[in-house]
Formats: structure tokens, C-alpha cells, sequence
């Protein structure tokens, strides 16, 4: 009986020592490449770079101002129409760390700034089951046409649908990142004539 209060004992100890804690990480799910994006979204297959974009102390304060971010990010990644234009003036990629993972978002401007295309590139296999469901249905295409100062939030067509609270959570952080590139646009990438 001694011998099974000891090893019992020794287990309980192990169990409670003290041990670096382990992060969970979720592997990526990669929905489309930057490359398929920018052809996609773009219409051309050649010559298209897509370069960081650095923010000023005043363009990251008007960014956090424009869509109530973080704007943290001192650089975003973009791919800029030059003179020989296509159907986008910008492609802004934008991501926000979640709880479950970062989601990644790419996001395609017109020249007047208005939201032509956006689509999620990448989530975690944790957060796919919430978020799949929202490219099926085609939430980021619901902000087709919007412009950085105008209404992000869930559209009527998805509050219709009484999302439960992960998928909703979601939507919003999609959301949120298409608004994030809109004003993006503005601060830091619009021509200024």
C-alpha cells in the first residue's frame, strides 16, 4: 500500500512541477495565393510587385482614426497600379491575430477608393469552420462599392442569417480588415493629384 501512496504521490507532484507553457498553434489554411489574388484582381499576369507600404506617425493616426484599429503595423503590404493601371489602382494585404489565428485578407481599390473586390486568403484550421461558411456565402463581397467612411458592419443580408457567436465574431473581423484596407487606401496609397 506504501508503495502505490508514493507513486501516487510522485505522479501528483509531476503533474503540478512547474513547465514552460505550451502554445497551441494552428497550422494555416491558405485559401489563395498572393499571386492568384493579384491576377484575379488585377487582370494581368506580368510585371505586378507588390512592395511595404511604411506609415508616418500621422498616416498611422489617421488610420486608427479612419477604422478605429490598432494600427500598429508601421508597414502593410500592397501592390500599387502605376501608369499602366489594369482594373485595380491598389491590392492592400491586411490581417488581424485572433484568438484561434490570424485571418488575412486581400482587398482590391479603385481609383476613387471604392472597394472593388476582397477575399480571405488565409485562416487557421481552427477558425475554418467559422469562417468557410462566410466565403461560401460570400460575405466580403457584401462591401463591393463601399468606401472607407462608409458602413462596415455585418450587412442586413447576414444579420438576416442570426449568425451564432464564432461565425458572427468572424464576419466581423473580415469585416473590419476590408474597412482597414479602404482606409489604408486613403491615408497612404490614393494619387494625390
Amino acid at each position: 500500500m506504501k508503495k502505490v501512496t508514493v507513486v501516487l504521490a510522485v505522479s501528483a507532484g509531476l503533474a503540478v512541477a512547474p513547465r514552460p507553457a505550451c502554445a497551441h498553434v494552428s497550422p494555416p489554411v491558405v485559401l489563395a495565393t498572393e499571386a492568384q489574388i493579384l491576377k484575379d484582381m488585377t487582370g494581368r499576369t506580368e510585371g505586378l510587385t507588390v512592395t511595404r507600404v511604411k506609415l508616418d506617425s500621422s498616416q498611422r493616426a489617421a488610420l486608427r482614426e479612419g477604422c478605429g484599429c490598432k494600427a500598429s503595423d508601421v508597414s502593410y503590404r500592397a501592390y500599387v497600379a502605376g501608369p499602366e493601371g489594369g482594373k485595380a489602382a491598389a491590392v492592400v494585404f491586411v490581417s488581424e491575430p485572433t484568438q484561434h489565428g490570424p485571418v488575412r485578407v486581400a482587398v482590391s481599390l479603385d481609383r476613387d477608393g471604392r472597394v472593388a473586390a476582397a477575399r480571405v486568403l488565409e485562416v487557421t484550421e481552427e477558425s475554418l469552420p467559422w469562417v468557410k461558411p462566410l466565403i461560401d456565402q460570400d460575405l466580403p463581397g457584401d462591401y463591393v462599392g463601399r468606401r472607407s467612411g462608409d458602413d462596415f458592419g455585418i450587412s442586413e443580408r447576414f444579420e438576416k442569417m442570426r449568425l451564432e457567436s464564432m461565425r458572427r465574431f468572424y464576419a466581423q473581423v473580415v469585416s473590419s480588415l476590408i474597412r482597414r484596407a479602404a482606409v489604408l487606401y486613403d491615408v497612404a496609397l490614393r494619387p494625390r493629384d
